[in-house]
């Protein structure tokens, strides 16, 4: 669970799939563990924002790892992992910078990033690559539902600029010097 960025944090969840193998933990015991790992600055949980409805919802977060590293102990490691290490190093470097860090939630979808510090507002998209059509719509068109006029950035490894429909896109280099 702690691994995979893509995937929302519940207690129910983890309970359940912990007593399908036979564990029997109560929810708020997952949830102490979960507090506790967040304590040592293992992970952070990310909370989720409903754009539309302008509120935060609770117990739909996401978890990011605070230190790459423990990307290394996984074992069995795949390519798509790369995306979810370019949104990690785009969640710590929001953090590092002193954002107040929402994960985006839109009527059909979700926006990996909101990013707050006082007034100032913007969301972001991260990918490690844009390199098929697929892939350039699903970050671009994340945006589609939002109709304010805060900044949109896409970051990726991309040396190709992409910016397009006010969009602006980032080399993540580039992003992370600026």
């Amino acid at each position: 669970m702690l691994w995979d960025s893509s995937l929302t944090v519940s207690g129910n969840a983890i309970a359940a799939a912990l007593k399908a193998d036979d564990v029997n933990i109560s929810v708020p015991t997952v949830y102490e563990y979960l507090k506790y790992i967040s304590d040592a600055c293992i992970c952070d949980k990310v909370p989720r924002y409903d754009i539309r409805g302008k509120k935060v919802l609770a117990f739909e977060e996401k978890t990011y790892v605070c230190d790459l590293g423990f990307f290394h102990l996984k074992k069995n490691r795949v390519k798509e992992e790369y995306s979810h290490i370019v949104e990690t190093i785009c969640y710590n470097e929001l953090i590092a910078r002193g954002y107040q860090v929402y994960i985006g939630k839109t009527y059909k979808g979700e926006v990996d990033f909101i990013a707050q510090k006082g007034s100032e507002k913007f969301y972001l998209q991260a990918a490690y690559l844009l390199n098929n059509e697929n892939t350039i719509e699903r970050e671009f068109d994340a945006y589609k539902a939002i109709e304010d006029n805060y900044p949109k950035y896409v970051i990726s490894t991309d040396r190709v600029p992409l910016s397009r429909y006010g969009i602006i896109h980032m080399r993540l280099c580039e992003w992370l010097l600026s």
